[in-house]
């Protein structure tokens, strides 16, 4: 064996990566798309070329999206059913003492944003809270169901402003199932808006159970269909 002193001399310079490690084959070397270019300019202009048609493409991708529009606005397009709590700006009335007209005419900054959840659970409250929130109908649909599935709140109101004036329905667990404007296990409200309109929806919210902001829009075809298949469970379920 070799002493130290009678090893050869290596200078670093003078080898690669793979000479580094005594016996090791070479390592190949993976060429890129962009390494195989040896004039610089061509380079450059394909890395400009990528960002580009990235940016071209971005619009596209957005719009693939579904439009939900600002959190205060919902947008109504050709799907079936939709959840409204997440748009709904809600405002607590402490004092009970509020009015339709004076929340539809409150400036945005009195009402809590919209929150990203599908619906809002406030618990136990001595308060009202009201909810409001523009309706955009970019369908073909004409009618629509606003429900709500809680069956113990109280009370609860809405006013849907529109061109044709302002519809004003209630419902509530005080009230007697026949006086209810739609027959639902929970409440529910029959909504017209015209394609291409936009109506301001209003909720006023007052019980002694817990309060949960959960609402939902579906077109007249499907919360009837949604209804029809319901009774058919009840119905095949045991006395």
């Amino acid at each position: 064996m070799k002493r130290p002193s009678e090893l050869p001399e290596v200078q670093i310079g003078d080898c690669g990566p793979a000479e580094w490690s005594v016996g090791a084959p070479p390592i190949p070397q993976k060429e890129s798309a962009f390494s195989r270019i040896k004039d610089p300019l061509p380079r450059t202009m394909l890395r400009w070329a990528f960002w580009a048609i990235l940016v071209l493409l971005l619009p596209a991708a957005i719009d693939a999206s579904p439009d939900t529009g600002s959190p205060s606005r919902m947008i109504i397009n050709e799907s079936p059913e939709f959840e409204v709590g997440a748009f709904l700006d809600t405002l607590e009335d402490s004092k009970q003492n509020l009015d339709y007209e004076t929340v539809r005419s409150l400036d945005a900054s009195h009402f809590k944003p919209a929150d990203s959840l599908n619906s809002l659970n406030l618990g136990f409250q001595h308060s009202d809270y009201w909810g409001r929130v523009d309706l955009e109908n970019r369908s073909k649909k004409e009618h629509f169901f606003l429900s709500h599935p809680i069956s113990l709140t109280d009370h609860l109101e809405i006013w849907f402003k529109t061109r044709a004036g302002t519809t004003h329905l209630k419902s509530g667990d005080i009230y007697p199932f026949s006086e209810k404007t739609v027959p639902y296990y929970g409440h529910a409200f029959r909504l017209d808006l015209p394609p291409g309109e936009t109506g301001q929806l209003v909720i006023r919210m007052h019980t002694t159970s817990a309060i949960w902001f959960s609402f939902g829009l579906e077109t007249e075809d499907s919360f009837l269909a949604s209804q029809e298949q319901d009774y058919l469970l009840l119905a095949d379920m045991p006395a």
